[in-house]
């Protein structure tokens, strides 16, 4: 049962791109911009069944998932549009010391879908089907055309440091943002405690890089960072994105 659900969905997924390069569609039959619901069931090799359900969003080409604090970030799967049904797929095949394969569809019709997801891990004595695997199938619902990923915080670089240093050109990088020198960018942190920041350099609409200051006796732990433009119109997060750490 396990090697013909894989083997069926490698010949899915390697052949789909092959035979429809980015064709186009219109209307309704396009996935493009669109969120879905999905009611999903988790089956893994040990017997046990999760049920769960999620939102998935497909734009600019990524399938989007939500992280709790964070926002909607792409994912590595990719989609295509093709007439009358929109596919999305993603492959991933690994031989290091922990092989694995992972792999997952979704087929679409104007309103509902359907998807599937396999994840095989094998141990490192060999290529057997030993190991764990899980199995994801589910249903999926439209609920918003039109839809755009919130503007959110995709990166902060370094994202952590220790009491008593200073940290230079530190790079955030946002999504969909529209940062500029005038009205000037705020960059702050949650709790503010023994942080201080300087010299904004507003790189692009979407970059930034600034000089961070890290108290002596600055608290040990995780913040929220904060990016407020627009003339104070704007404001995204990123919770825990950045940790004052222990010194060593």
């Amino acid at each position: 049962m396990k090697k013909t659900i894989l083997v069926v969905l490698m010949v899915a997924l390697v052949a789909i791109p092959c035979f429809a390069q980015e064709v186009e569609t219109d209307g309704l039959f396009s996935i493009e911009g669109t969120l879905w619901e999905t009611s999903e069931k988790l089956i893994y090799s040990n017997g046990e069944v999760r049920a769960f359900s999620r939102e998935i969003g497909f734009y600019q080409g990524n399938v989007w998932t939500y992280r709790e604090g964070s926002g909607w970030f792409p994912s590595s799967t990719r989609y295509i549009n093709l007439p009358m049904i929109g596919v999305a797929h993603h492959f991933s095949f690994q031989l290091l010391w922990s092989p694995s394969v992972w792999a997952e569809l979704f087929i679409m019709q104007p309103s509902v879908g359907f998807g599937v997801l396999y994840h095989a891990s094998y141990g490192a004595r060999g290529w057997t089907f030993e190991s764990t695997w899980d199995f994801r199938i589910g249903v999926m619902f439209k609920i918003e055309d039109n839809w755009i990923p919130e503007q959110t915080i995709l990166f902060i670089q370094p994202s952590e440091g220790e009491p008593g240093t200073t940290l230079t050109n530190v790079e955030i990088e946002g999504r969909d943002t529209t940062f500029q020198d005038n009205p000037p960018v705020e960059i702050s942190f949650d709790p503010p405690d023994g942080l201080t920041v300087s010299n904004i350099n507003v790189r692009s609409n979407t970059e930034i890089e600034f000089d961070l200051e890290i108290d002596v006796d600055a608290p040990e732990g995780y913040r929220t960072v904060i990016v407020t433009y627009d003339d104070g119109q704007q404001s995204i997060t990123r919770a825990s994105g950045f940790a004052v750490n222990e010194i060593n």
